[in-house]
């Protein structure tokens, strides 16, 4: 980490259709009270009237970079595309839907600096499309908890994430350390990074409301969209997760589901725990590492494998009752008809 008493930092935006808000993005970035920093800003390929407002700020400010995209290549290509743009030694990468307290930029680096952080991520304010608060909003509760490193993988474990991406500030050694984010994914690229980061090093959390998340009135956070697309993804990226996961240190995973666990069992007290939950996906991801595991390095005899057969022939993962029942209530309806 650099000694420099004022590094450089590149405030990233990445935009897509947000002639609503990207304005007070901006805006929240051009005033902030720490002064040395690079605004980057890439729109992904917006329909609506989102490159026209920022190539007025482009023409004014000369601290602001504008890169209009002609193709999207979503979120986490617009973010890895950010990051390689950025010339500061800290990155703090936001969505120009949401927006930053003034002096986000300023504490936060205070932050890291005074404790060596390669990261760190604040607590948020939970806002509405006027900037009104919305203190109702269970992501409050979801974003403003004061977790240590310990308690944070165990929420990652039992729950999933909790941070807020909009808030986080990154060292640039950390991408270089770890890689940027995975393209593959839509809906969780960003949670995938974080475990990449938290099975090496503790993740820091400042807990001041220094971000600003907008709930959006149209609905259109991705984070928040409905519908069976965006459940089918968040689903089958969640169960690509669960390989991080299963790294976690043994006495960690051991807490969580209240039986002991060796590099052996884990894979089975995970699956159980999850199915006593009724989380049919994070089981069924567990399920899927240890397919490959048993893909690569085994031999019998193998309680590993055992284990693994038990499962796959015992737990209805596919929902094939659900599909039998439907069926059969489909056959009972012909029949009356």
């Amino acid at each position: 980490m650099s000694s420099t008493k004022s590094p450089l930092v590149s405030i990233c935006i990445l935009c897509y259709n947000h002639e609503k808000y990207v304005s007070r993005a901006i805006e929240s970035c051009l005033n902030q009270t720490y002064e040395n920093i690079e605004i980057i800003i890439v729109d992904n390929n917006s329909s609506d009237g989102s490159v026209r407002i920022i190539e007025e700020y482009n023409k004014k400010y000369e601290r602001i970079n504008f890169f209009k995209l002609e193709e999207n290549i979503f979120p986490a290509g617009g973010l890895n595309f950010l990051v390689n743009k950025a010339n500061g030694e800290y990155i703090s990468l936001v969505s120009s839907d949401d927006y930053y307290e003034l002096s986000k930029i300023e504490l936060q680096l205070e932050y890291m600096l005074a404790s060596n952080y390669t990261n760190s991520f604040t607590w948020a304010n939970i806002v509405d499309d006027n900037s009104n608060a919305m203190p109702e909003h269970p992501f409050n509760n979801l974003f403003n908890r004061g977790l240590d490193d310990k308690s944070l993988k165990e929420f990652f474990i039992s729950s999933g994430n909790m941070l807020c991406a909009a808030s986080v500030m990154l060292h640039k050694s950390i991408l270089k350390k770890y890689g940027l984010f995975d393209h593959r994914l839509l809906q969780l690229q960003d949670y995938e990074l974080w475990l990449r980061i938290i099975k090496n090093e503790p993740i820091n959390i400042l807990q001041n409301k220094l971000t600003n998340y907008c709930v959006r009135n149209d609905g259109k956070n991705l984070s928040l969209a409905k519908g069976n697309e965006v459940v089918l993804r968040s689903n089958f990226e969640q169960m690509y997760m669960m390989k991080h996961i299963l790294e976690f240190e043994l006495e960690l995973l051991s807490h969580v589901t209240g039986n002991i666990c060796t590099e052996e069992n884990k894979y089975k007290n995970l699956i159980d725990y999850y199915i006593k939950q009724d989380n049919y996906v994070y089981a069924n991801g567990v399920l899927s590492s240890l397919y490959e595991k048993l893909g690569s390095d085994f031999k019998f005899p193998s309680s590993v494998y055992k284990d693994f057969f038990t499962i796959y022939s015992k737990y209805d993962f596919l929902g094939i009752n659900i599909i039998q029942e439907r069926d059969r209530q489909i056959q009972e309806r012909d029949r009356q008809i």
